[in-house]
């Protein structure tokens, strides 16, 4: 746990692809996830706290960490290996597709089989079987293809045009998602990518900012119509 792990999280866009054209989508959370994994007793000195009864060693990986969620990924994906065609997770969340229920039950015998043999558990409550539609990494998800919820929408919509560095950040990482689907908008967008890119001080991002809003702000404008 002490050597920084740069295992890859999987790409959110191709586990929501695996679910285009299915009729059955099953999607499960393990409970826990985190803390259902032990680490080696060489390790358990980099997770000691200090609280109020003096000094405690956590025996379990937790979620702060650096390198928690890297490890609970790559346990899943050793976990999940023989069925990457079918299933697949991100981190805790595990989703599950069928062309048919008869299928659909199979597979999910044999998903809950190996987190017995690995005495992972799932959290029932989090638990969605074998549904037509369903809400997965943040999209509606059904056999016709996948849309965006439309909350997440209104709420990109309510955002005024970036007039800092910080906002811009933050309304590239709400809108990258849609990348794909909003024709030009990487065009649209490479200057305001540049600028994050070039790390620019907080208090001189607004007026670095301005020299691009007349350009900017018809973007923006075209990239909201479009959403």
């Amino acid at each position: 746990m002490g050597i920084p792990d740069q295992y890859p999280l999987p790409s959110q866009d191709d586990i929501v692809q695996l679910t285009k054209g299915k009729k059955f989508i099953t999607i499960v959370d393990a409970a826990k996830f985190f803390y259902q994994w032990r680490v080696h007793p060489h390790d358990t000195d980099l997770q000691a706290v200090t609280i109020h009864r003096g000094q405690e060693v956590l025996l379990v990986v937790v979620i702060g960490n650096a390198n928690s969620v890297a490890y609970v990924q790559r346990q899943m994906d050793n976990m999940l290996r023989l069925f990457r065609e079918w299933c697949r997770a991100y981190v805790d969340d595990v989703v599950v597709v069928s062309d048919t229920f008869e299928e659909h039950l199979a597979r999910l015998h044999t998903v809950f089989s190996t987190f017995a043999d690995f005495n992972v558990c799932l959290d029932p409550k989090k638990a969605w079987i074998a549904f037509p539609t369903l809400t997965l990494l943040g999209k509606e998800i059904d056999s016709l293809g996948m849309t965006t919820k439309v909350d997440k929408l209104l709420a990109i919509r309510s955002l005024q045009f970036p007039r800092s560095c910080k906002q811009l950040e933050t309304y590239l990482g709400m809108t990258g998602e849609f990348r794909h689907y909003i024709h030009l908008y990487i065009t649209l967008h490479t200057a305001l990518y540049q600028l994050v890119a070039c790390h620019i001080a907080s208090e001189a991002g607004s007026s670095y900012l301005s020299v691009y809003l007349p350009t900017s702000s018809i973007r923006f404008s075209y990239f909201y119509e479009r959403l």
